[in-house]
């Protein structure tokens, strides 16, 4: 699921090139809340302050919903969270999407780009998967088999419903998340 990097309407940018240009005229001003050290919007806005050779002051908060109030405020003046959890104030006005954290644009904010079309090989998201099929490594068989006819049965209808609800999936087998991966922890390592 993407990310969106959303910043409060008191910061004049607009676009990812202008925002790192405010931050780095304002390290001072620059605070960005998430939801936890570790947290997939931490580790999103330390990817961000690697690639742009950017500091922000770093807040965490006990989940995205309680940073809301205080970046709704201005106590804050950005955060990197789910698309779900930050497109009500967004789409209301009271906070502005900069960009996405995936490489492709979100069904739910088309006119709002990517950040790799400003830092290419920026790419950070959150993600689940379907855990009840993914026990353990051997796991259950006839459950992961059921459940991929399943899958299989209703494709379309599954593909679709994601993008309308501004994430993305990628269908695969009980163990694919453990080998999918790789390329990410290698860029993770790297930050």
């Amino acid at each position: 699921m993407p990310l969106l990097l959303t910043v409060h309407p008191s910061v004049p940018a607009k676009t990812v090139p202008e925002l790192i240009a405010w931050i780095k005229a304002n390290p001072d001003k620059a605070v960005c809340a998430h939801s936890g050290n570790g947290s997939s919007l931490h580790m999103a806005a330390e990817l961000f302050m690697s690639m742009s050779n950017t500091k922000m002051q770093l807040v965490p908060y006990k989940g995205s919903s309680a940073a809301h109030p205080d970046l709704l405020a201005g106590r804050t003046l950005m955060i990197f969270d789910t698309i779900t959890a930050i497109s009500p104030p967004v789409k209301a006005g009271s906070l502005r999407g900069i960009a996405v954290t995936t490489t492709t644009r979100s069904g739910m904010f088309p006119d709002i780009p990517p950040i790799a079309e400003s830092l290419p090989g920026y790419d950070a998201a959150t993600w689940g998967r379907n855990t009840r099929a993914c026990r353990d490594a051997e796991g259950d068989r006839r459950e992961a088999e059921r459940l991929d006819q399943r899958g299989a049965q209703d494709g379309r209808r599954a593909r679709e419903a994601p993008g309308r609800r501004g994430s993305r999936s990628r269908a695969g087998r009980p163990n694919s998340s453990a080998t999918s991966s790789g390329p990410r922890s290698e860029k993770w390592a790297a930050s």
